[in-house]
């Protein structure tokens, strides 16, 4: 539960899981506040009108969460596998652990949550495999999904963060005017004993003296290697032509990539540790503005996250009425919705990037042109009307398929459907779908 330097990036508990530097509630305002390590997330936003103003945090997993209340812990009675979905803890259980709560912890995911509860044998089942063994006797905390309403972000800058921002439940919330920053991950590196080059397959086979954590059966982690330069170097070079190298399991002390096509020369050292991974992510968020921030981390994963929280059971990935203007991107790419239901409820302007700087696990520049007509407001079934409202008269949408009603190619102002071919800008007029760019 210490900082992330107490351990090193292949030590079993490489990241601060744990502790929150500041909850802020109703009417609570956080003003010009630094943190620095040791925290699982820096600034947790929730009630209503909680505001975090001219702020930074440096060294952490999260920088600001809005939406995240105090919750109560239980400690495990036996251990878990990686990857486990089942966790056991002396019964019975108390009578508030209940399907749907959050569940956080050592080696548990982000938006993770209760699918079922046995209460008498004492066991739960999660929405997301463990990403390494939960020994027994570990605290695991259990929290209810509770909203930030009407609470505001603003002067914010990260550093080293691996989440900057977070609308984890966001209702009527403002993020503006913030810098998040940060190039190099935590915890402190893990260091290389050798690595050798394939010259048929150029797959090179790392080996570390110490076991390293990655977990059995993963491929494709995008890891931050140095490879013969400086201590803090990890820009491209020889050994790796990429800002993030894609790294695939192989044991204990080993794993590979996929190297340089010609020979990189003498290893002569090296090391490891993890990247940062997100700007901003978004889980629940509603009648929300994102204005004019400077998103310049370099993700792994992505620059915007808009399908935070599709991995519970039932998804919490749900947005509506929701703004995004003016804000300057780092170039790693942004994650679609997988329900793309949600696209409906994002008004974008002026943002995104033009050229990709990184070579992120996403590789969308922005949303635009990604929305079709099925993902029109009206055109999808909500039945408890947690979407998107609509259709509403004035509502203006990009699409990527469209065609004029009936077949053929779509004039001012012609009714328009889907299936076609057309990037339009769609209009509704309190009745049909119509063209109008």
């Amino acid at each position: 539960m210490g900082p992330p330097g107490s351990g090193v990036a292949g030590s079993l508990y490489p990241f601060c899981e744990y502790g929150v530097g500041y909850y802020l509630g109703n009417n609570c305002v956080a003003q010009n506040v630094r943190t620095q390590g040791a925290n699982w997330i820096a600034f947790a936003l929730s009630g209503r009108g909680a505001a975090c103003i001219g702020c930074s945090c440096e060294v952490g997993s999260i920088g600001v969460r809005f939406g995240w209340v105090p919750g109560f812990n239980v400690l495990t009675s036996a251990s878990a596998v990686a990857g486990a979905t089942t966790l056991q803890f002396s019964a019975p259980l108390p009578g508030s652990v209940v399907a749907g709560l959050i569940v956080s912890g050592w080696n548990i995911p982000d938006s993770t949550n209760i699918v079922s509860v046995n209460q008498g044998a004492g066991t739960i089942v999660i929405s997301s495999g463990l990403s390494n063994a939960l020994p027994s006797g570990s605290y695991v905390t259990f929290t209810v999904d509770t909203p930030a309403i009407g609470c505001v972000l603003e002067g914010l800058q990260t550093e080293a963060v691996l989440t900057a921002v977070e609308l984890f439940n966001a209702e009527a919330c403002l993020v503006q005017a913030n810098v998040l920053t940060g190039v190099v991950g935590i915890p402190w590196t893990q260091e290389f004993t050798g690595a050798t080059w394939n010259s048929g397959s150029h797959v090179v086979t790392v080996t570390t003296a110490a076991p390293h954590n990655l977990r059995p059966g993963f491929s494709n982690v995008p890891l931050l290697l140095q490879m013969n330069g400086g201590l803090s170097e990890f820009a491209p070079g020889t050994w790796r032509e990429n800002m993030f190298t894609y790294c695939t399991y192989v044991d204990a002390t080993h794993f590979t990539y996929l190297g340089p096509a010609t020979n990189p020369g003498t290893f002569s050292h090296g090391n490891w540790t993890y990247p940062l991974r997100y700007s901003l992510r978004c889980r629940k968020v509603r009648d929300t503005a994102v204005i004019s921030n400077q998103l310049v981390v370099t993700a792994a994963y992505a620059e915007v996250d808009f399908d935070y929280g599709a991995t519970e059971s039932p998804s919490a990935n749900i947005h509506s009425n929701n703004v995004y203007i003016g804000n300057i991107g780092a170039r790693s790419g942004w994650n679609p919705p997988s329900e793309t239901k949600n696209l409906a409820a994002w008004y974008f302007a002026q943002t995104g990037v033009q050229n990709l700087m990184y070579n992120s696990a996403v590789t969308r520049p922005n949303l635009a042109g990604y929305m079709t007509f099925a993902d029109l407001p009206g055109q999808f079934s909500d039945p408890t009307g947690v979407y998107q409202p609509g259709p509403i008269e004035g509502q203006e949408y990009n699409i990527k398929d469209g065609q004029k009603s009936g077949g053929g190619a779509a004039a001012f102002p012609d009714i328009v459907a889907g299936g076609g071919r057309g990037h339009y800008k769609v209009r509704y007029d309190g009745t049909n779908w119509r063209r109008c760019g």
